[in-house]
């Protein structure tokens, strides 16, 4: 597979829903987790800020879900150029990106390409997180994932024993997408229409 031509055509069809449509499946995928025990028994959960112009599911509701259950909010934050693993903790060596908890979604200011990130340092340990939510273009059900092709997560995800969740669209899942070397699959999958266990597919 030429994962570059399956990644264009991937954005492509992310672009279909709409900004509309993708709130809209968001809004029910995220229903569906906040409502699972999985959830509900994390305490510390590392989730991204989801941009609907890069063909992600929008993901403030969820992040303020997580502030709102009185769980500890962890955000990525990309290195600046220049900036060398000395100056965060809890991060394996060679990343470029850092993870720091974040108290409000009113910290977050966006970086140089736009996304809302934390400035805050308030660093935390990787083997402390409970549950990460995973970004991606699709995923087959076995949890392997087509990301947007510069591996942070794949790197980060072998480095924390947390459960691994994949926000999508249902049409964004396929029966199967062949892993690369480096990848780390996710244990669950969830969609506006269902839970995928993914241990039961591979």
């Amino acid at each position: 597979m030429d994962r570059s031509v399956f990644r264009k055509k991937l954005l492509s069809k992310r672009r279909e829903f709409g900004q509309e449509g993708l709130a809209r499946i968001s809004a029910a995928a995220v229903q569906r987790l906040v409502a699972s025990r999985l959830f509900r028994q994390s305490d510390i959960i590392h989730a991204y800020y989801g941009v609907v112009k890069k063909g992600e599911l929008p993901t403030a509701g969820l992040l303020q879900s997580i502030l709102d259950s009185g769980k500890t909010l962890v955000m990525p934050k990309m290195a600046d150029t220049g900036e060398t693993m000395e100056d965060v903790s809890g991060n394996p060596a060679g990343d470029k990106m850092f993870h720091y908890v974040v108290e409000s979604l009113d910290e977050l200011v966006p970086n140089k390409i736009g996304i809302p990130e934390p400035v805050e340092p308030r660093k935390i340990d990787v083997l402390t997180i409970s549950l990460v939510i995973v970004p991606g273009l699709a995923s087959d059900v076995a949890g392997n994932r087509i990301g947007f092709g510069k591996g942070y997560y794949d790197r980060f995800l072998r480095h924390t024993p947390a459960v691994r969740v994949m926000l999508l669209p249902e049409a964004c899942v396929h029966a199967e997408i062949p892993p690369e070397a480096h990848d780390v699959p996710v244990h669950y999958l969830v969609t506006e229409k269902q839970w995928v266990d993914c241990s039961g597919n591979k």
